[in-house]
């Protein structure tokens, strides 16, 4: 089982767990940076162990800032999804998010959606 979120006081990112869907889906919610970027391979990491060829899908529709570091956590991410037997895709985003990859040329990587789609109602 993974916990519900990991999130710390001094975190300034927190990722929300949610297992019950066909897909593991983990929701980032702040700013996702190098000195924040292990709390998501952490997430990614414990979803494969736990959930071996599960899906994963990264709602980022609430992430307000993405740097290169975030980039790369997001890439080894998913590199270590695949290396496991899962598929980690990008699910939903936020509009800097959305600007971020499609700058990088990473929106097809991720089958990144349209800021706003593929959000769940709260």
């Amino acid at each position: 089982m993974i916990p519900d979120h990991l999130f710390t006081s001094a975190s300034r990112l927190r990722i929300d767990v949610d297992e019950t869907g066909d897909a593991i889906r983990l929701t980032l919610v702040g700013e996702l940076d190098s000195d924040e970027a292990p709390k998501l391979s952490d997430a990614v990491t414990q979803a494969v162990r736990s959930h071996p060829g599960r899906p994963i899908g990264l709602d980022a529709g609430d992430l307000e800032f993405l740097d290169s570091g975030g980039l790369r956590a997001l890439i080894e991410s998913r590199q270590e999804a695949e290396a496991a037997g899962s598929r980690l895709t990008v699910v939903a985003v936020s509009t800097v998010v959305f600007q971020v990859l499609e700058i990088t040329g990473l929106l097809s990587i991720f089958e990144v959606p349209r800021p706003g789609a593929g959000r769940q109602p709260a």
